[in-house]
């Protein structure tokens, strides 16, 4: 008799623990992870390399919260020290799996092969929430040279790169958070090219990074240093 109560005793605390497994479960599956006991209401955070500069991350929210404000991009290449990337508003009257996405263009990390990436969902009475961490292995192109002089330079810099085709170059100068400031566009032809380039008269002191693009793709990018 005694083992018998034993035995159903046993059984209650072991239906008991699988239904705390099932719904942590379902915790997750519904609103993607919870931090500091608050719900993120979100899931399906993926990201998709474009080039070795460029990163397309997208998410899906689990289900209408109005009370969500913004989501906030943290991007590291250490994961241990993360910087904001961006900003992303919620879409008011938002249903239920609404598509977002943020483009990250980090033509101030090309030496780093590996970013890492985290979203904070800041909510209207101020709680906060964060998503797991995204490691995003970026593509290494192979075979692309640019060569750039004067470097510091004051009001020009000169180029030499190869262009597999005649056309249309643009120069484009970013800052260090990836924001594009100025841009200037050359025609080429087909081979080695030696431009020269004078926009960056219209930047302040300090340093960019400088992207040579042509028919919509990155030929490279190289570290300017305006004084």
């Amino acid at each position: 008799m005694k083992f018998l109560i034993i035995l159903l005793l046993l059984g209650g605390v072991c239906k008991e623990s699988l239904g705390n497994e099932a719904n942590t479960r379902f915790s997750k599956v519904d609103t993607g992870g919870y931090y500091n006991n608050q719900p993120l209401r979100l899931h399906n955070f993926m990201s998709r390399v474009v080039d070795e500069f460029t990163i397309e991350l997208s998410w899906l929210t689990a289900e209408t919260w109005a009370n969500v404000t913004h989501y906030e991009v943290f991007r590291s290449t250490d994961n241990i020290n993360f910087q904001q990337a961006g900003v992303v508003a919620q879409i008011s009257n938002a249903p239920v799996d609404q598509q977002y996405y943020f483009t990250d263009r980090m033509h101030n990390t090309a030496t780093s092969h590996t970013v890492y990436y985290k979203l904070r969902q800041v909510n209207i009475n101020g709680s906060e929430s964060w998503s797991y961490i995204l490691t995003v292995k970026l593509k290494q192109k192979t075979g692309s040279f640019i060569s750039v002089w004067p470097n510091p330079s004051t009001d020009y810099i000169n180029m030499n790169f190869t262009n597999s085709s005649s056309g249309e170059i643009v120069c484009k100068y970013f800052d260090n958070n990836g924001k594009m400031l100025v841009q200037q566009k050359q025609q080429v032809s087909k081979g080695n090219c030696t431009i020269k380039s004078t926009a960056i008269k219209e930047l302040k002191n300090g340093i960019y990074f400088l992207t040579i693009e042509s028919n919509n793709e990155i030929i490279g990018t190289k570290k300017i240093v305006k004084q």
